[in-house]
């Protein structure tokens, strides 16, 4: 079964851990949100440039950020809707992986030019 039109140019995949019937697909340039039995057939925002990371929050159920070349994304409706979280890192800089503690849902770990860093407050 295809999930994606092969012509999107999958390169990422995420599952939300609280909302596992949610699966989130990123190329470079678009994300897109589906049920993981079926195909993926709605593209998002947010304008992040290049996309390098996507991650589904612990909780709340349909948090999901996006990491790419213009900084960090947060969506509170699984996309619908994207805020830019600004630059917390430094000026021009881009946001790589998001890992999320499994143990402390209010922990998350950001790759970005300026090293790892880490926020207690759910990325926000």
């Amino acid at each position: 079964m295809v999930l994606v039109p092969s012509a999107a140019d999958i390169q990422l995949l995420a599952i939300s851990a609280s909302a596992p019937d949610l699966l989130y697909a990123a190329s470079n340039t678009a994300v897109y949100r589906g049920d993981p039995a079926s195909a993926l057939q709605r593209q998002l925002g947010p304008s992040a440039g290049i996309i390098f990371s996507i991650a589904p929050a612990n909780t709340p159920s349909l948090r999901v950020f996006v990491g790419g070349a213009n900084g960090l994304f947060v969506s509170e409706q699984a996309g619908a809707s994207w805020t830019e979280i600004g630059d917390p890192f430094s000026e021009n800089a881009w946001a790589g992986s998001l890992v999320f503690d499994p143990t402390n849902p209010s922990t998350v770990y950001v790759v970005s030019a300026r090293g790892v860093h880490r926020s207690t407050t759910g990325g926000i």
